[in-house]
């Protein structure tokens, strides 16, 4: 004779999955939210530091840092925060880069840094929630 476990036994074992699942799944969104905010204070606790460093520099230098990047606002894959060596021997005016503010550019998208003015940027936490940064040099 065959032994198996029987239907009664088998509905018991996925009901008791089941309510553990439950109790989990709402752990991991959390955890994703959690781990996006993460990067945001990496990213900020980031350009920070690197504002910090070049408004030294321009305060021993005695000029001013007015333009980050030339990324165009609420455009996709802009280097942020970053300047080429070519942008920076071009510029002749105010409104143009002067100096790279970071050694490796940040590149916008609707999944995390997107540039939405001048000297203004967002953080997409999610599809709905975000955070809005403004530089005023």
């Amino acid at each position: 004779m065959l032994k198996a476990f029987s239907l009664l036994e088998l509905v018991l074992v996925v009901a008791i999955v089941a309510i553990i699942a439950s109790f989990a799944l709402p752990s991991f969104h959390f955890s994703k939210k959690d781990a996006s905010l993460l990067a945001l204070k990496a990213d900020f606790t980031m350009i920070r530091s690197a504002l910090a460093y070049h408004k030294n520099q321009i305060f021993m230098a005695h000029s001013k840092l007015d333009v980050l990047d030339e990324a165009k606002p609420y455009g996709e894959k802009e280097a942020l925060f970053y300047c080429s060596t070519t942008q920076i021997a071009s510029c002749g005016g105010l409104d143009c880069c002067q100096s790279s503010l970071l050694d490796v550019p940040i590149y916008s998208s609707t999944k995390g840094w997107m540039k939405t003015g001048f000297n203004t940027y967002r953080f997409y936490v999610s599809a709905k929630d975000y955070v809005d940064f403004v530089y005023d040099a």
